[in-house]
Order: C-alpha cells, then structure tokens, then sequence
C-alpha cells in the first residue's frame, strides 16, 4: 500500500499538467515513457523515432546534459539548438552555459627560442 501511495506521488509530481487522462511525461524513474516519447514526436517535440523529446527549458537542459550519449551527435546537437531557439533559450554553449572560470583562463602563448 506504501508503494502504490509513493508511485502516485512521483507520477503526480513528474505529470507536468498534462490533464486527466493522460500519461506522465516520465516515469518514475525519471527517463521518459514509450507513449510520451510516442505522443512528443507526434507534436514535433522530439527527434525521429522520439529522441531527445524538448517540451520545454527544463526538458531542453536534460537533453543538453544527455547530448554526450548520443549515437548521432551532430543530428542531436542540431535537435537541440532548433528547440533552444523556439523556446527562447540558448543554444549549447550559449552564454548561460560557459562559466566564468572558461572566461577568466586563457593559456599562455609560448614562443620558438
């Protein structure tokens, strides 16, 4: 009785509003569920074959943190920057993301003796 209260929890908490009737965009273990990937690609939130489904920025800095796992890297990275733009976010390496450290270093420059 424990886990079912603890799972209904997690669903509610991961549903996102998507309305009664309808299936949480993650499962409980917070990947993303066949029907959701199935339901983003059909609205255009995801690549084909519903990967990296983007439906909004919090959904966008998952797939920016997951685009080092992609088969395709350069398909993905490109998936990833198209949805940054429609969502008003920046693209990966935009300016939110270098940190100030990569501002301050720069390597020195050694010359031939």
């Amino acid at each position: 009785m424990a886990e079912k209260r603890k799972l209904s929890t997690v669903v509610k908490k991961h549903s996102h509003g998507l309305g009664e009737g309808t299936h949480s965009f993650r499962t409980e273990s917070g990947s993303v569920s066949a029907n959701a990937r199935r339901e983003a690609e059909s609205k255009g939130e995801s690549m084909p074959g519903g990967r990296f489904p983007i439906r909004n920025a919090s959904d966008l800095a998952n797939a920016k943190h997951d685009i080092g796992r992609a088969k395709n890297p350069g398909p993905a990275r490109a998936w990833i920057n198209k949805r940054a733009k429609e969502l008003g976010e920046p693209p990966i390496g935009g300016s939110k993301e270098k940190s100030r450290a990569s501002k301050l270093y720069r390597p020195k420059t050694v010359g031939r003796d």
